[in-house]
């Protein structure tokens, strides 16, 4: 069972959107904070001054009472001084799928105009999910979900944190939006994302395994 605050670490394009957007109606009493970066308007204030400016996000606890559910593109580790653990959520995407998925994404939503290889190219798109991550161990997040189990992981996360989540799709890709993938191309986008996959390899494991969905889902003591 996770207790108290929650740390959402939003992948992005993991249907992290639609999971804040359901923890933000589930948990109308707790203060909700967002994390997604220090330019875009949606960051919090609180996140602002406490962790951009001030650099100390532990002081955000004498800040906030009540249960804080931070919710964000954010690196785990910024946040080890404020959550445990087992306090943090996310979901996790095939990785591939995912980068492509985000792709669409900056095509449709920030005029980008490069191939699909240029845009992975890019550092900041290589490795996404492991970079988010970095600082936590798998076996210790408090609920460790797959997008391609999305609705069964809900409605474990929902028995965990005691309240029904019930998520509404945003930002789907059109169906018309599509990429030619070739063995190539794939092999080289593999190539520049082989944390995520090695990642992504150990999260599976730990699903196909009974001890591992229990180290995956529980906090340790």
């Amino acid at each position: 069972m996770i207790n108290g605050d929650i740390a959402f670490l939003h992948i992005p394009k993991t249907g992290g959107t639609a999971l804040r957007n359901a923890l933000i109606e589930g948990f109308p009493n707790a203060c909700h904070l967002m994390d997604y970066g220090e330019k875009p308007t949606i960051t919090s204030e609180i996140i602002r001054k406490h962790k951009y400016d001030q650099r100390n996000v532990r002081s955000i606890r004498d800040t906030v009472s009540g249960q804080i559910i931070l919710s964000g593109h954010f690196c785990a580790e910024d946040y080890l001084d404020l959550f445990h653990p087992g306090q943090f959520v996310t979901f996790l995407r095939e990785p591939i799928e995912r980068l492509l998925s985000d792709y669409k994404h900056f095509v449709r939503h920030s005029n980008f105009r490069k191939s699909v290889m240029e845009f992975a190219r890019i550092p900041s798109q290589q490795n996404k999910q492991s970079r988010l991550l970095k600082g936590l161990d798998l076996q210790e997040i408090g609920f460790l979900g797959m997008m391609e189990r999305y609705d069964s992981d809900i409605s474990c996360l929902s028995n965990i944190i005691g309240v029904d989540l019930r998520p509404r799709f945003v930002n789907a890709a059109p169906k018309n939006q599509k990429i030619d993938l070739d063995e190539d191309l794939m092999s080289k986008l593999q190539q520049l994302n082989a944390d995520d996959i090695r990642l992504y390899q150990q999260a599976l494991h730990l699903h196909k395994t009974n001890s591992g969905i229990q180290q995956a889902w529980e906090p340790k003591k």
